[in-house]
């Protein structure tokens, strides 16, 4: 079984935001998620590259996202949020990732030890150098992501994923290919727990972000992904409801 995951965030980078994502298996229900955007764009007379949530009314986007349940789609919707980076939990909670990012070691029986160690201390150090505003946005993306996993292994998934793909709106991380590693290595820990068999999701560590049966893309382009544009749409009923337009 192949999944595709999809996450875009709503709000001011500089305050609370809100992400959403999609979780999709198979490639019939992304088309069917286009002929949605399409007919969409159709009916309102909208260039498809400029098609965003902001511009539909309520009604719409709760109809949109209702075809999902009514229709038994294997798509998934959450939402969730951490409170502005700049606030006491957030803080907490990045210390805590970056103490947990330099206290990783590997085995020392392992016979690739060395290239393991470079891996965690690369890791560790990118987080670091990060801006706290770039720590805070990995921190909610791994948060969000913790609780999609968390549903793969509650729902017994895990074993039947042969490869699971991330696509994260481009945030303009510094260096996104060690963003997408980190990442990658923390994602593919959680589904190695959820259930899915280590020979894939075990490899993180020889691989790219963009490689392997864990892929994870930290620059998605909403006018080029379709699961990134139908979160977009579908996280604005849940904006408008937490950071109601004035």
């Amino acid at each position: 079984m192949d999944m595709k995951i999809f996450i875009d965030a709503g709000g001011k980078a500089g305050h609370k935001r809100v992400w959403g994502g999609l979780a999709v298996i198979g490639d019939s229900e992304i088309e069917w998620m286009r002929n949605i955007l399409d007919n969409i764009v159709k009916t309102y007379n909208l260039d498809s590259k400029e098609l965003k949530g902001r511009d539909l009314s309520i009604e719409e986007i709760k109809s949109t996202g209702r075809k999902i349940r009514d229709e038994d789609h294997r798509i998934l919707f959450w939402a969730n949020s951490l409170q502005s980076w700049n606030g006491k939990e957030a803080q907490e909670l990045i210390k805590m990732l970056s103490k947990a990012l330099k206290s990783m070691k590997p085995n020392p029986y392992n016979l690739s030890k060395e290239k393991i160690g470079a891996y965690y201390d690369m890791q560790a150090s990118y987080f670091s150098d990060l801006k706290p505003i770039n720590q805070y946005k990995i921190l909610s993306i791994i948060v969000h992501l913790r609780w999609i996993i968390n549903e793969i292994e509650r729902c017994k998934l895990g074993h039947q994923l042969k490869s699971v793909e991330v696509f994260i709106d481009k945030e303009n991380f510094p260096n996104e290919e060690n963003c997408g590693v980190l990442i990658k290595h923390v994602v593919s820990a959680g589904l190695q727990k959820a259930g899915m068999h280590y020979i894939l999701s075990g490899k993180a560590f020889k691989e790219r972000a963009k490689e392997g049966a864990v892929n994870i893309n930290v620059s998605g382009n909403s006018e080029e992904i379709v699961g990134v544009r139908f979160v977009d749409i579908l996280l604005q009923a849940v904006l408008r409801k937490v950071m109601p337009i004035k």
